[in-house]
C-alpha cells in the first residue's frame, strides 16, 4: 500500500475526528473512500452521522466508509452495500456475486464496468489472487 502525503494527512483528520482505525484510504473521481478495521464503522459514522458530515465539510469531498472483514465474501458484501443482491458466494479464489435482476446487475457493474474493475482491484490487494465476478 502506497500511501501519498496528502492521503496520509487525510488518514489522521478522519482518525482524529472520528477515533476509528483507518486500514486504507483510497481517492475516487470525487470522494474518499476509507477503509476502516473491523468493529469500528459505528464509530467511523457517529451519531446521526455526524462524523461523516464534519469531515466532508472539513475535507471538501464526498466521504465513504467501509469496513474490513477477514472473509472475503463479507468483505466484497460491505462493499458493495447497499446493493441487496440473492447471494455472495466463494468458490476458491473466485467470489460470484447472484444479483437477480438487470437493474441490480447494472448497479454492481457500473458504467463500462468502473465499479466491478475496482472492487476486483480491491479484493485483489487485500486477498491475493481472488477476483469477483457477477452472474
Amino acid at each position: 500500500m502506497k500511501l501519498t502525503l496528502d492521503s496520509i494527512r487525510q488518514i489522521t483528520v478522519f482518525e482524529n475526528v472520528t477515533k476509528a482505525m483507518v486500514k486504507d484510504c483510497i481517492e475516487r473521481e470525487d470522494s474518499l473512500l476509507f477503509i476502516v478495521e473491523e468493529g469500528n464503522v459505528q464509530k467511523a459514522l457517529g451519531k446521526d452521522n455526524m462524523n461523516i458530515r464534519k469531515l466532508e465539510h472539513m475535507l471538501k469531498r464526498k466521504i465513504i466508509v467501509i469496513g474490513f472483514q477477514k472473509d472475503p465474501s463479507k468483505f466484497v458484501r460491505n462493499l458493495i452495500y447497499p446493493i441487496r443482491v440473492e447471494s455472495i458466494r466463494e468458490e476458491g479464489k473466485i467470489i460470484t456475486i447472484k444479483a437477480g435482476d438487470t437493474k441490480t446487475k447494472g448497479k454492481i457493474f457500473g458504467r463500462e464496468k468502473s465499479n466491478l474493475k475496482w472492487m476486483n482491484e480491491l479484493v485483489g490487494k487485500y486477498f491475493k489472487e481472488y477476483t469477483v465476478q457477477v452472474e
